[in-house]
């Protein structure tokens, strides 16, 4: 498996541990069977749509690899969010559309071709998770 493990410490503050698992998915097959792939371990500073591309890189690239194969399909890239941070529905909003657009801008300077991914960011309205 490829994971992925970064260690700071904060000046004055405490360790912070980023981990990210991109694991022996394969998300060729899963694009191919679900028509869709939900990537974890894609970090951003908080309440900002700016990728944390250390933490990221790994995931990005594996994205980026099945995205480039000749039969892969055109994509979607989707930001979520959820009701923690700035207020209202509206900067949750641009948040994830934010977000959607760091990611997509990212894989096509990395070899994909932008006519193939589109983002968007679907603020609270399709939450990945609950939000309490």
């Amino acid at each position: 498996r490829n994971i992925y493990a970064r260690v700071t410490l904060e000046p004055d503050g405490p360790y912070e541990i980023s981990v990210a698992d991109v694991g022996a998915e394969d998300w060729k097959a899963a694009l191919a069977r679900d028509c869709r792939i939900r990537v974890p371990s894609l970090h951003f500073d908080f309440d900002r749509p700016s990728l944390r591309a250390f933490e990221s890189e790994p995931t990005l690239i594996k994205l980026a690899d099945v995205l480039k194969a000749k039969n892969a399909p055109s994509v979607e890239v989707q930001g979520h969010a959820d009701n923690i941070g700035e207020a209202g529905v509206a900067a949750r909003q641009a948040l994830s559309e934010g977000r959607a657009r760091t990611v997509a801008a990212w894989l096509s300077a990395h070899g994909v071709p932008a006519a193939k991914v589109t983002a968007r960011g679907y603020g609270k309205t399709r939450p990945l998770a609950n939000n309490d």
